[in-house]
């Protein structure tokens, strides 16, 4: 009986709530890539650029120029006795402008990461390499968050 109760309480405040997942269909963001003009980090500037296509739509009478810098750093943040750094902070710091025909948006980003140093080389780039697609993720959903904001 408490389970059934339950069961019908949450059916309805998730009704009520007016709840919509962020990449349904019926509230896709509807804007077209005419040009995407990024200056920085190769890899990141890549992923982003991918990520931003697949929400283009070609058919759109919304069209956008994005134009950016993205500035990524890895910089030793505490070393040893002897002198070898034992953890690195890694940052991302982007200044981005989106112009439609009648508005221009300009907006910036930061993200930092704290990474420890490892014995293995080949590891640590991989790591590394996932902690750029993260923050290249972290990019792409406010770029799309501030393409939903022009008119």
């Amino acid at each position: 009986m408490k389970l059934k109760f339950f069961l019908i309480t949450i059916i309805i405040f998730l009704n009520s709530c007016g709840y919509t997942p962020m990449y349904s269909s019926a509230n896709k963001t509807d804007f077209f890539l005419e040009k995407i003009n990024l200056n920085g980090d190769e890899f990141i500037i890549k992923n982003i650029t991918n990520n931003l296509s697949n929400f283009s739509q070609a058919n759109s009478k919304k069209k956008i120029i994005i134009e950016g810098k993205i500035l990524y750093q890895k910089t030793s943040q505490t070393k040893n006795l002897a002198g070898d750094t034992t953890q690195y902070r890694l940052k991302t710091t982007s200044e981005f402008t989106i112009k439609t025909s009648n508005q221009e948006i300009k907006f910036n980003t930061s993200e930092n990461f704290d990474m420890k140093n490892f014995d293995d080389e080949f590891e640590e780039k991989k790591y590394e390499k996932t902690i750029k697609e993260n923050f290249a993720r972290s990019i792409n959903s406010q770029i799309i968050l501030q393409i939903s904001k022009v008119e």
